[in-house]
């Protein structure tokens, strides 16, 4: 039953429209026949209307409305008096200076010193001038060949006058006629209006009548297309609709389907997952691992240090020292060893430690690095962060304790400057003073002269330098080192900063050695299923392991074999 009340409805709805489309269309065009009529006669009376208008003010339609070409005209007329105008104005100042100068004025007028035949009359009647002074002094004014030279001088001097006056004529000539064309086109320009303003009003009332002519045309044109197409309607009309596939019972519901909407949003449901991974991989910008920091930076990284929690961050600055078996101390080791074998023909060393940016832990770093390179090596760590020093503080030193601004300034000698660390082999120079212009003292002489001193007593001298973007100390240190060491903060400093910081410090003329990567959370990294291994094939390469795990013992044995080789 419902399938047959679906096909009746529709045919009957098609049925009906089409005979009520067929009445509607015969109405309207009878109506529209009664109109045109109407129509035709009021496009005529305004044809003849046009007609007779034309032939009373004698106006004939050569292709141009004829205001067209009266502003044709006086565009023209404009543009030439702008152009003789100008002419004038240009030759009213040479004029003018012609009236207010006598003969022997002449000479200094711009036309006369531009004229060819002035300029060369000129440089005769000098020459000539020269040589009767050399005459005279030669020979006397008696002598005939002065006096030939004296009547060819005065010759010279009136072809000058004479070719003055003729430039001085050309000028006043030119002016008179530039004037002459200027009211000429000035009176032509007038007429020229006059009679534009007579057409504008002819034409005024000519364009009302064809106006009127073409709307009736327009009008007549549409109702005539209008009726053509009514014709043919009357005569085939299409239906509103038509019947594409008959109703026919179904068999089965046809929603919901469940099969259908499973498979629907298990692909939705993937596919959100996907993009939400890949949208989070594209906006993190920081470094993750080692072999990621390798491949953005192109640079070796040295080591990672694994991320303190706990009662352990406070005890960071010395967890070498307290810890020496933890996985930090282990870590600080592996670091050691690569700056080590970065150059093992060069024990002396002298090692500049800076980040990109604040807080990134590189006053840690240097500290730990120098108590491990303490065990093998007379080593000194400075302080040269010289607006927020650290290393006396996280030392234990004594806040007022002596350091590098004494000894640059020549205060204290360097046995005062210089200090043990308790229960260690390293000596440390503190910041001392913070001086008011930092970047001036790092620039000095004094200090260049300092670490020269220092790099005869010492075999490895660790510097702790300011961040790279938020200074320039570290640019200022970085050349005077043998090597610099980059920390950054895993997972936290954005690559793109690190990297236009190691751009930074290579013009400058630093050598790199490396980066350590610092707060490494090793639980998310093995949840990742991250290798830990850093380097490239044909590189020194180490893994940082927890000193409980399988291998930790036979790592800081190789990396202690390696340094001991080095040595």
């Amino acid at each position: 039953m419902a399938a047959r009340i679906a096909n009746t409805l529709a045919d009957q709805v098609i049925a009906a429209d089409r005979t009520g489309r067929q009445s509607m269309a015969l109405e309207v065009s009878s109506m529209l026949q009664e109109r045109m009529s109407d129509v035709r006669e009021q496009l005529s009376r305004s044809e003849q209307a046009l007609q007779a208008y034309r032939e009373q003010k004698g106006l004939v339609n050569v292709g141009g409305s004829p205001q067209t070409l009266a502003a044709t005209e006086i565009a023209t007329l404009t543009e030439r008096l702008a152009t003789a105008r100008a002419r004038r104005a240009e030759l009213e100042g040479s004029y003018r200076e012609t009236v207010k100068l006598s003969e022997d004025g002449y000479r200094n007028l711009s036309a006369v010193q531009r004229d060819p035949s002035a300029v060369e009359a000129r440089t005769r009647l000098n020459a000539l001038t020269a040589r009767l002074a050399e005459a005279e002094e030669k020979l006397g004014t008696a002598h005939t060949t002065t006096r030939e030279i004296a009547a060819q001088l005065a010759q010279a001097r009136q072809t000058l006058l004479q070719l003055q006056r003729s430039v001085v004529r050309g000028v006043q000539l030119d002016y008179e006629a530039a004037r002459t064309a200027e009211r000429e086109l000035e009176g032509r320009l007038a007429s020229a209006r006059n009679s534009a303003r007579d057409i504008n009003r002819e034409e005024f009332q000519l364009t009302v009548l064809q106006r009127e002519v073409d709307a009736n045309r327009q009008l007549y044109q549409m109702f005539l297309s209008r009726e053509k197409e009514m014709s043919v309607a009357a005569e085939v009309q299409a239906a509103v609709a038509r019947i594409i596939d008959p109703a026919v019972p179904g068999d089965s519901p046809v929603w919901p389907k469940r099969t259908q909407l499973v498979l629907l949003a298990f692909l939705l449901a993937t596919t959100l997952g996907a993009f939400l991974l890949l949208l989070r991989a594209a906006l993190d910008k920081t470094l993750q691992g080692g072999d990621d920091a390798e491949q953005r930076l192109k640079l070796p990284v040295l080591g990672a240090l694994p991320q303190l929690m706990g009662d352990n961050v406070p005890r960071a600055a010395r967890m070498v020292q307290e810890e020496p078996g933890s996985a930090f101390a282990e870590a600080v080791r592996t670091v050691r060893t690569g700056v080590v074998l970065a150059d093992p023909d060069h024990p002396d060393k002298t090692l500049l430690v800076t980040s990109a940016l604040p807080g990134e832990g590189k006053s840690t770093v240097a500290i730990n690095l120098a108590l491990t390179l303490s065990q093998t090596r007379r080593t000194l760590l400075i302080d040269a962060d010289l607006r927020r020093a650290q290393i006396g503080a996280k030392l234990d030193l004594a806040p007022n304790a002596a350091g590098v601004t004494h000894l640059v300034g020549g205060l204290l000698p360097p046995q005062d400057c210089v200090h043990d660390v308790e229960g260690t082999n390293l000596k440390v120079m503190p910041a001392g003073e913070l001086p008011p212009q930092p970047l001036e003292l790092l620039m000095s002489r004094r200090f260049e002269e300092m670490l020269a001193a220092l790099r005869q007593h010492f075999e490895m001298i660790v510097i702790d330098a300011p961040p790279l973007e938020a200074v320039s100390d570290a640019l200022v240190l970085a050349p005077r080192v043998s090597g610099t060491l980059l920390v950054t903060r895993a997972s936290t400093t954005p690559y793109p900063v690190i990297r236009k910081n190691v751009e930074r410090l290579r013009r400058a003329g630093a050598s790199i050695l490396g980066v350590v990567l610092n707060q490494v959370d090793y639980a998310g990294l093995r949840k990742n299923a991250y290798a830990g291994t850093y380097g490239s094939q044909n590189r020194w390469q180490a893994s940082v392991l927890p000193v409980d795990a399988p291998g930790a013992a036979s790592t800081s044995q190789a990396a202690a074999g390696s340094e001991a080789r080095a040595t």
